[in-house]
């Protein structure tokens, strides 16, 4: 919401913009791959939740997702959309 708002008046989208709503739904699928890979390497602290985890756990499934998007655009060309979604 604050992105839209921020870029509501631009005459044209930023790229990271543009590329962060056509990498969503390929972001949405790998991103669980990342975030049980790494979720394994903390103990469980009972059922409190720890700031600290939660932000590597997201940036884990954020990244990696991303990491996973870019190898394919690399690899694929322009196939990359039509084989993982972006």
């Amino acid at each position: 919401m604050l992105i839209f708002a921020l870029t509501c008046d631009l005459k044209r989208v930023p790229r990271a913009i543009r590329f962060l709503s056509e990498a969503t739904l390929p972001i949405y699928l790998f991103h669980l791959f990342f975030v049980y890979s790494v979720e394994g390497w903390f103990p469980h602290a009972g059922s409190a939740a720890e700031p600290i985890v939660i932000l590597v756990l997201w940036s884990a499934g954020l990244v990696g997702s991303l990491l996973v998007i870019f190898a394919g655009r690399v690899l694929l060309g322009r196939h990359s959309r039509a084989v993982i979604g972006a």
